[in-house]
């Protein structure tokens, strides 16, 4: 940015406004002019209500956050500011929709995205305060947030709100909102989302929008995005390198309604990093070719596949979310439920289509949600073995060896296996599995060890 004493900032097409430079203080006079730019026109949204934001809004605290600010067709519409701190919390400082955005859903989107990037930070949870007397406190509540506390203000009192991130989050993309199915799955605490293939509308807020990449319609699905604004919305699968660009372009666009842009790649390519991924977990719906390692510590949301699958693929990277597609289409094909132990698929024939997906969807969030060794720390997975290069040579991975036990409550919990009097969040006593392929007969077959003592890691680690 240039250091006179006035400068000209387009902050709207048809808008010039002057910014004395003094405002800015010197020490930002290098950022970079997106960022100045995005952090005065953040300035001139929440000074529209500094009445209820206790006072002016100062560009320099705005420098010194973090920012999120909406616009759709150069028109400003919302921001955010918050505060990434060095424990396991963001703090959002202030929030705001201009008045004639506001009841859109676009509040909802920037809390989304602050959530999004709380996990990219691996943090724990998104904490936030709010006069008692305000509607936004509904907003909050509504959105998932817990009232943590209540103290008196210089005026008012102030209610103390907190989002608990609880990975991996869990989506089941059902009928919009308007069939058992999603009644089910809301009951069973997962979070609804819908596939925009064939779909007009949802009948209540989607978190996720997924598509049907076999025949994919870029107009309709945006249409479902723009309508929805979920925390996640998929683009359309990368099957070859030539699609890149154009791929990008319409998640690009995407991206303006999402709280994240879900990028599939199934071919080896170069993906900007602000994209989560997805991976298709092996079903008789798709596949990719690509091993788990190559998407190193990528966010990921694993599409379909069965728990199994789905368990063991969540050891091999960094999955924030999964879907119970496997779930439905057992429910509704053959009336049976299905979840894992983390180690194999249990299937139970049940009565009914309902009362299967009810028990599927139980079971497997008491396994994502009750397991909590996994879930207290993302460093203890294990890195898989990165494969070879070359196709014709074996590959394998390591992966904590798991087991269930019921508890005298009747719960079931899973963890690690581990033998005798040893911790069970020690990730040098778990006992591990292995599997690997080899090429047999000219043909390559899959195999796996269980129940490996640490002690012999290396040894494997040198197959």
């Amino acid at each position: 940015m240039p250091k006179s004493n006035m400068t000209n900032i387009q902050l709207n097409k048809s808008v010039k406004i002057e910014i004395e430079l003094n405002q800015i203080p010197e020490k930002f006079l290098e950022k970079d002019e997106e960022i100045c730019l995005k952090a005065l026109k953040s300035q001139s949204i929440f000074n529209n209500f500094r009445n209820e934001m206790g006072g002016f809004t100062s560009c320099a605290e705005l420098l010194e956050s973090e920012l999120e600010l909406i616009t759709e067709s150069d028109k400003d519409i919302g921001s955010c500011y918050f505060h990434i701190r060095k424990d396991e919390q963001v703090t959002i400082r202030k929030l705001a929709i201009l008045p004639e955005y506001q009841k859109q859903g676009w509040g909802r989107l920037l809390i989304y995205r602050v959530i999004c990037k709380a996990i990219e930070e691996k943090k724990k949870s998104v904490f936030l305060k709010c006069p008692s007397n305000s509607i936004a406190n509904q907003f909050y509540q509504k959105l998932g947030f817990e009232l943590e506390s209540t103290e008196q203000g210089k005026n008012q009192p102030i209610n103390h709100w907190r989002y608990h991130i609880k990975l991996p989050l869990l989506f089941y993309c059902g009928a919009g909102g308007k069939s058992k199915y999603d009644a089910i799955a809301s009951e069973s605490e997962w979070s609804l989302g819908i596939n925009s293939s064939g779909k007009n509308k949802s009948h209540q807020h989607m978190m996720m929008v997924d598509n049907d990449y076999k025949n994919y319609k870029h107009h309709q699905h945006l249409e479902m995005v723009k309508r929805n604004k979920p925390l996640i919305a998929t683009a359309l699968d990368i099957t070859s390198p030539e699609q890149l660009p154009e791929v990008l372009k319409q998640a690009e666009e995407l991206a303006q309604y999402a709280g994240r842009v879900l990028i599939i790649p199934k071919c080896d390519i170069q993906i900007p990093a602000k994209y989560w991924l997805g991976y298709s977990v092996d079903s008789g719906y798709g596949s990719t070719p690509l091993q788990p390692d190559w998407f190193g510590d990528r966010p990921v949301h694993l599409l379909g596949g069965s728990p199994k699958k789905q368990a063991k693929a969540y050891y091999q990277m960094n999955v924030i979310s999964l879907d119970a597609n496997y779930a439905m289409k057992l429910a509704n094909r053959h009336c049976k439920s299905v979840w894992s132990d983390g180690d194999k698929n249990i299937e139970l024939q049940q009565c009914g289509c309902y009362e299967a997906l009810s028990l599927s969807l139980q079971k497997q969030f008491q396994f994502w949600r009750n397991n909590k060794n996994i879930q207290s720390s993302v460093n203890l997975s294990p890195i898989p073995e990165k494969s070879s290069e070359k196709k014709s040579e074996p590959v394998g991975c390591l992966y904590p060896y798991i087991e269930s036990k019921k508890l005298k409550d009747g719960t079931e919990v899973l963890y690690p296996r581990v033998v005798g009097q040893r911790d069970r969040t020690n990730p040098h006593h778990w006992r591990w599995g292995f599997n690997w392929k080899e090429k047999i007969h000219g043909a390559w077959k899959g195999k796996s060890i269980g129940s490996i003592p640490c002690t012999s890691v290396p040894m494997i680690r040198t197959i």
